[in-house]
């Protein structure tokens, strides 16, 4: 009896680092997808240097949002919640600097 208790206790443990492995995957997919979210919108401003339509408070307000969760993440030390957020910050820097750039602001 006692060797069977052990053995469950023991598959329970596997079986948790597997359900643990698993939820690790689908975080770190997460961050692959999204992190080519503004990756289109990048494009679409080199090819026409437009960037009249887009919020510069939006952007702002994204710029804020990811500071805070790069923030956050490194206290609870979530990797997928850094990377992530990192790379969303980059981009938006960069729609920040086409926004603010001279050249491609319409007349």
């Amino acid at each position: 009896m006692r060797q069977f208790i052990y053995r469950c206790v023991y598959f329970k443990k596997i079986k948790r680092k597997v359900d643990i492995m698993n939820v690790e995957i689908i975080g770190w997919l997460a961050v692959a997808v999204n992190s080519f979210i503004f990756l289109p919108q990048i494009i679409k401003i080199i090819k026409t240097k437009r960037v009249r339509d887009l919020s510069f408070f939006m952007l702002l307000i994204q710029f804020l949002s990811c500071f805070l969760w790069i923030t956050y993440g490194i206290f609870i030390k979530n990797w997928e919640v850094v990377s992530l957020d990192s790379i969303i910050l980059i981009s938006t820097i960069i729609i920040l600097g086409f926004k603010l750039n001279i050249h491609y602001k319409e007349p």
